[in-house]
């Protein structure tokens, strides 16, 4: 891969020029140039003759991609060097995959579970509508014409296709045929836009695995598509030519633009004639093809991704010298490695410049600034549900009112005035009223700032106005060195002097750490400050932060004087790797150039350039250098001795320890602890002592088989001690490969080690698609914890989404898209986002209709709340979707799932729920029903007397009274705007991963989880489940007491499946209990029967998901919900009751359940970790998660385990009190 990113730099012969090469056509995003690249040197020619109907389409993809990236009311500043730089990484061959499938195709190429081993076949239901048509009238109720056939599971399509051609010359004496030769026939599942085609086998399609699991057939639809469609052939544009030929324009341009920003900027396009005229003055030919553009002078070079500078350094002495012999990095002859810079590591605090731009960024009255700007949002706007990095009170409960529609009520006096320093002496008559007046404005004098009584007064009126918590009165810079999450060391955070405030505050101050040698210093390193503001009685707020990295994108490490810019009221998440310096909303200069308040510090500085390398301890002895780790008595009387002060308490967490022999064997003693050590869960693995990690250490090669065990040695390294960082690299080759699942917390936010994420992205990247689509969510989280926007973990999810943009790419694109609004998180991914969208080919305009559905009915959604009349609400609603419709395609699909492609909205359906948020319920009509009534073209039409064998009519007849088949002529969908759905998200997800593990175990308890989608802040859509009711309703139709009938449920069975009883009661004891452990472990509050659902078909499954791990509700302190999960009588009742047979099946099913879920509890524990960052209301912090850790039980064994769980279905059934809160429920709703 790295030979890939590596600019080849060649002379061709005459010989070689002849030679036809491989040309790329490109769009460049930013000079909207065409251009084309050659694929084997690397050289860039912009094109001058090209189509004007090519190269208007280019300028609108541009248009649509930048607004589709980029919201409305943001205004960061994407043009830093950072970016750009990753944005002209040069087209590796991973970004030129073709789309497999042409048409939508949804595969699960997982295995298969040992569930379904004695299931072999599964049986079809064909429509063949489109070519067939009994024509007597006495034979009309078998229109439209269907056939049935079982299938074996493991035939390909294209063979299933061949017999059922078979079966209708068989039955019909008819031999179909495609109605263009250009087509070829494929099966359509039924009501959804979804395609059984290609050479893969029956059990390979995920609507196929999903019919398995309690569904006794698949209805199919006949139909055809065209063998080769040129979009996505051609696409990417790569083409052979040789010396001046022109590109083939004939063959692009119906495909669509490969868009991507130049490996170096090209001069911007004006237009043809333009560009022509600019040639004749520099003496080039009018008619010229293109040119060559030659990148001298450009100050781009090409981007690698940092980890392969760290590979090339793992044996330092060997390549030290045969680094300055190869071309990876231009460097000079003389040039310093850091691991063999022993020099003490410092940071020289200089100044803190321009301190009240602070207050203006995030001043809401300052209107001038917002319309000069174009910023509609105060600097600490995060979306609806503030995040925790916010310092600043007031706008936390701005947004918070803001979601209720209340204005933000003023403190009382009484707790204004215990803001107010006691230092202001007192108010004379006569104060500079002028200046207060300047200050409303905004301007700022730097005599504003004195500590007499007329600056006491100023600093009153900045506390105000600004809404501080404190007033104005010192200022300290903490000083954080942070690896992965936490301090490097003990001795990593250090606080500055505390200075008195002004607008430009001068610290001229050194900051050590302790004995910290740069030979120590992990590339990864990350640099934190959070700017402090003191009150004169002692009190402390964050007004701001920064975040810089040591070492930049090459390796090399900072030097000399750097400018960081700081984040108004944000504290530092040590936790989001990717957040650096703020380039949001800005006041421009005198020159229009924006700029910030800015933290001056002062780097060492030396001759040459330093380039990270780690430290080689051999070599170091040998030139008489000390060895790294000093005494650590030593340390602490330096540190108990110091000068500087300490803010916070010591993180016991950090490895510290004296220098011990971890290479020699490891004595009985150590090796008996050892096992109970690899017991620590996820949520234990902090309690490690230095006695612990040392023996972990010492103990390595005996625990190297366990795969699962490797998180646990990182745990034990001290990243700051480069020979135990040699170790970790050595140990990785040894180590029993990782399983995905053990993975994936790699890349969680403590694991900063570049080579270890990209261990852990290797095998991560082994999931198959359906796989990696579930642990989506997880890995949009982890590329915030990913240092560089070059990363592998950014490239491989680039890679996947390109290949199979229907499942991976649309689950990344909407994971992504749903979080633009959060500042920090910003950058990393509007730039993946820009990415995708570039790569995707023909499915961006897929993704651009979608998100045009989105936006729309979001505002719709907006808009309606304005209303007080609910009558006049609903008829603006049907209004604004009846004109918005118009602006939609023919056929138009919603994110929450491609697969369903509309043609209409049933408006008269369509209505506004009964909530506080108002959330729409939306009918749609698919687009891909057939209509009966209308005969498609070239249709065959049939009559029974040309028949040899009229039994046929009558079989067909029979098999069509005997089922009960339900054709998806409609779809339903909840859009929500203004609630947060992301733990019912999370919650859904996880109760995938647990139906699939159960699967793995050849488990099948028939669960039916819904579709969520996030799509933006507090908006997204939920699935209605079709063809089922709430158990409320259920109660409701079985009487006014109906809560209290433990047989209405068996009732509303025994309606819905005269024919098929028994599977519908197998489905309900399964599901319900996969649903029984699930929201067990889970903690899922709100269990009334509102919110517990049951199919047609007998599938129960639970909704709404917005409280989890043990957050209970109560009402007027009464607890609502006094057992852990739900299981009543009426729920036993259709087991047979407590002494029937499936109802001893139903416990020994969840009892297997449990204890499965159990030996897979770090996996659901690492998860939950894994999304501490992405703000859900009731995940916040590791506490949150110990309710899940204490219902897994992992320190029992099995059986006891089982009876503990037999004991809680016991408590459940016997609750008394979930029939009354059922009952009251229902009079609620009447």
């Amino acid at each position: 891969m790295d030979k890939q990113l590596q600019t080849s730099q060649r002379i061709f012969t005459k010989a070689q020029i002849d030679e036809r090469v491989k040309y790329l056509l490109c769009v460049d995003m930013d000079s909207h140039q065409i251009f084309t690249i050659n694929l084997k040197s690397h050289e860039i020619f912009i094109e001058y003759n090209v189509p004007s109907a090519y190269r208007s389409k280019a300028e609108k993809d541009i248009k649509d991609i930048q607004r589709l990236v980029q919201l409305p009311d943001s205004s960061w500043n994407m043009d830093t060097q950072r970016n750009q730089r990753y944005r002209r990484r040069e087209i590796s061959e991973y970004l030129l995959h073709k789309i497999v499938n042409q048409e939508p195709t949804y595969l699960a190429e997982s295995s298969m579970s040992d569930a379904f081993s004695e299931v072999t076949s599964l049986k079809l239901i064909v429509d063949l509508s489109d070519y067939l048509r009994i024509e007597d009238q006495s034979y009309n109720d078998i229109n439209p014409v269907t056939i049935e056939l079982d299938v074996d599971l493991v035939t390909c399509s294209d063979e299933v296709i061949k017999k059922i051609l078979r079966a209708v010359y068989n039955n019909f004496q008819v031999r179909l045929k495609t109605k263009s030769l250009e087509n070829q026939f494929v099966l359509q599942i039924s009501g959804f836009r979804e395609y059984l085609a290609g050479n893969y086998s029956i059990l390979s399609y995920d609507r196929v695995r999903m019919s398995l699991r309690g569904i006794q057939y698949l209805q199919v639809n006949l139909t055809e598509v065209p063998r080769v469609r040129r979009m996505y052939d051609n696409f990417p544009p790569i083409f052979e030519r040789n010396g001046d030929e022109s590109v083939p324009w004939d063959q692009f341009i119906d495909i669509p633009c490969f868009l991507f920003y130049a490996p170096y900027p090209l001069p911007p396009y004006v237009n043809v004639q333009q560009s022509f005229q600019f040639l004749d003055q520099i003496g080039q030919t009018k008619g010229k093809q293109n040119e060559k553009i030659n990148k001298n002078g450009s100050r781009f070079c090409p981007l690698q991704p940092r980890l392969f500078l760290k590979e090339k350094c793992l044996e330092f002495i060997d390549m030290r010298y045969k680094m300055l012999e190869e071309p990876y990095f231009h460097l000079k002859k003389s040039i310093i490695y850091s691991g063999e810079c022993d020099y003490r590591f410092k940071i020289q605090i200089l100044c803190l410049s321009n301190v009240h731009r602070l207050f203006i960024l995030d001043d809401k009255d300052l209107e001038e600034f917002k319309k000069e700007n174009g910023h509609k949002r105060r600097a600490t706007y995060n979306g609806l549900c503030p995040p925790r990095f916010i310092t600043k009170s007031s706008a936390k409960q701005e947004e918070l009112h803001n979601t209720s529609k209340k204005k933000a009520k003023v403190e009382d006096e009484e707790k204004l005035q215990k803001k107010i320093s006691f230092l202001k002496l007192s108010k004379t008559k006569d104060q500079d009223t002028w200046q207060l007046k300047q200050l409303q404005k905004g301007i700022f004098n730097p005599h504003f700032f004195n500590h007499g009584p007329q600056g006491t007064a100023n600093m009153e009126y900045l506390m105000q106005k600004y809404e501080l918590d404190i007033q104005p009165y010192l200022i300290s810079i903490q000083v954080m060195l942070m690896y992965g999450q936490t301090p490097l060391t003990k001795f990593s955070i250090m606080n500055s002097q505390k200075v008195a405030f002004r607008k430009n505050i001068w610290f001229q101050q050194d900051i050590s750490f302790q004995g910290l040698k740069i030979s120590q210093l992990p590339m990864e390193l990350r640099l934190c400050f959070n700017v402090i503001l003191h009150s004169s009685n002692g009190e402390e707020q964050i007004i701001g932060s920064t975040i810089s990295e040591l070492f930049d994108e090459n390796g090399r490490m900072k030097q000399g004087r750097i400018n960081l810019n700081i984040w108004p009221f944000y504290k530092c998440d040590t936790r989001i790797a990717c957040m650096n310096e703020y380039y949001g909303a800005a006041l421009p200069n005198e020159q229009g150039i924006p700029y910030y308040t800015q933290l001056v510090i002062g780097m060492p500085k030396f001759i040459e350039d330093v380039y990270w390398s780690l430290r080689d301890e051999k070599y170091m002895k040998q030139v008489g250098f000390p060895s790294t780790p000093l005494n650590l008595q030593q340390i602490c009387l330096q540190y108990n001795n110091g000068v500087l002060e300490r803010r916070g308490t010591l993180n016991t967490g950090i490895t510290v320890r004296p220098q011990r022999d971890w290479k020699a064997t490891p004595n009985t003693n150590e090796l008996a602890k050892l096992d109970t050590l690899l017991k620590f869960d996820p949520l234990q693995r902090h309690l490690y002592t230095d006695d612990d990690k040392f023996i972990l250490l010492k103990c390595r090669n005996y625990y190297k088989n366990q795969p699962s065990a490797f998180p646990i040695f990182l745990c034990a390294i001290n990243w700051s001690d480069p020979e135990e960082i040699r170790e970790v690299y050595q140990m990785m080759n040894v180590w029993t490969s990782l399983p995905s699942d053990d993975a994936l917390p790699l890349l969680d936010a403590n694991f900063s080690d570049e080579l270890v994420r990209y261990y852990a992205t290797k095998r991560v990247g082994l999931y198959k698609d359906d796989e990696l689509v579930l642990f989506m969510l997880e890995l949009t989280q982890a590329l915030i914890f990913e240092q560089c926007h070059f990363s592998p973990l950014g490239e491989m999810l680039i890679e996947r989404s390109i290949m199979n943009p229907w499942v991976v790419g649309h689950e990344l694109f909407w994971q992504l898209r749903s979080q633009l609004h959060i500042q920090p998180t910003y950058e990393r991914y509007s730039l993946i986002l820009e990415q995708l969208m570039m790569l995707f080919g023909n499915y961006r305009y897929e993704l651009f209709g979608e998100v045009q559905v989105n936006d729309e009915i979001m505002k719709i959604a907006e808009q309606i709340k304005n209303e007080k009349d609910s009558n006049k609400r609903l008829y603006d609603m049907k209004l604004k979707l009846q004109n918005v419709r118009q602006q939609f395609s023919k056929t138009f699909q919603f994110a929450i799932d491609p697969r369903m492609s509309a043609s209409e909205m049933i408006y008269d359906k369509c209505k506004i729920l009964d909530s506080k948020k108002l959330p729409l319920w939306l009918v749609m009509k698919s687009a891909e029903t057939r209509d009966v009534t209308q005969i498609p073209k070239k249709v065959i039409m049939i009559s029974s007397k040309t028949l040899k064998d009229t039994d046929c009519l009558e079989n067909l007849r029979k098999q069509k009274e005997n089922r009960k088949t339900t054709i998806n002529e409609k779809f339903l969908i909840i859009f929500k705007c203004g609630d947060d759905i992301r733990q019912d998200l999370l919650t859904l997800q996880l109760i995938k991963i647990m139906d699939k593990i159960w699967l793995d175990f050849g488990l099948d308890f028939r669960m039916k989880p819904y579709k969520v989608i996030s799509t933006f802040d507090q908006v997204g859509m939920i699935e209605v489940v079709l063809n089922s009711d709430t158990t409320s309703s259920i109660h409701e139709n079985a009487g006014k007491f109906g809560a209290l009938n433990k047989s209405s449920i068996m009732e509303y069975l025994k309606k819905h499946n005269k024919h098929s009883m028994v599977n519908a009661v197998e489905n309900f004891l399964r599901s319900c209990a996969g649903y029984c452990v699930a929201t067990y472990l889970l903690g899922i509050g709100d269990r009334h029967s509102g919110n517990i659902m049951l199919t047609e078909s007998g599938h129960l499954f639970h909704i709404d998901f917005g409280h989890f791990l043990g957050n209970f509700k109560t009402k007027y302190g009464i607890n609502r919900e006094r057992t852990p999960f739900v299981f009543t009588q009426e729920m036993a009742y259709v087991m047979g009751g407590v002494q029937g047979q499936n109802f001893k099946r139903f416990e020994d099913f969840c009892t297997k359940a449990y204890n499965q879920i159990r030996q897979h509890g770090h996996l659901l524990i690492n998860i939950f970790l894994m999304n501490l960052s992405a703000g859900m209301p009731e995940l916040q912090e590791i506490a949150d998660i110990e309710y899940l850790r204490e219902k897994l039980q992992l320190g029992i064994g099995e059986q006891q385990a089982t009876e503990l769980f037999r004991k809680e279905i016991t408590t459940s059934l016997n609750d008394m009190w979930r029939k009354i809160d059922n009952l009251i429920h229902n009079f609620k709703r009447t």
